[in-house]
């Protein structure tokens, strides 16, 4: 009984989870809508904040109904994960700095780009693409000068 209602309100605030036999199973997806709802809950007063050890809310942006918030985690190099709250839920994606790049793969990279090209369309920037590499699976690739127009680049380590 007490896993339904965990998956109930899990869904109805909008997470991606699924009901397993084990219980309610929770993905990485799931996990960085459960931080970024919880930050939602309790704002921090100042930015960048550690939110849980190796792990930093970088920036919080609101653009047309949706909010972004960026974090990066130290773990065995950079990472970067983005979470967007749209109308329809939350979606995360995450990808680790490899160079002057980071790449956000699986289909919740459609959400960060379509909240990024948001941004981006607000200050009359050009906008990230949407690509299927040889797999056909879904990414976008940010580089350096992408986490410079959000702001990122001054919290590199």
């Amino acid at each position: 009984m007490q896993t339904l209602a965990l998956y109930k309100s899990l869904k109805a605030i909008g997470v991606p989870v699924e009901i397993t036999p084990e219980g309610v199973r929770v993905d990485s997806e799931a996990m960085w809508t459960l931080i970024a709802a919880a930050i939602e809950r309790n704002a921090p007063s100042e930015l960048p904040t550690e939110v849980m050890p190796g792990v930093e809310l970088l920036k919080v942006y609101s653009a047309g109904g949706m909010k972004l918030y960026a974090f990066r985690a130290s773990e065995e190099g950079v990472h970067f994960y983005f979470t967007v709250k749209t109308r329809e839920g939350w979606r995360a994606a995450g990808g680790k700095q490899s160079g002057r790049k980071v790449d956000f793969v699986g289909e919740a990279a459609r959400a960060v780009a379509d909240a990024i090209n948001t941004l981006y369309g607000e200050m009359g920037m050009r906008r990230v693409e949407v690509k299927y590499d040889k797999k056909d699976t879904l990414y976008i690739r940010l580089t350096n000068e992408d986490l410079r127009l959000l702001g990122l680049s001054q919290h590199e380590p």
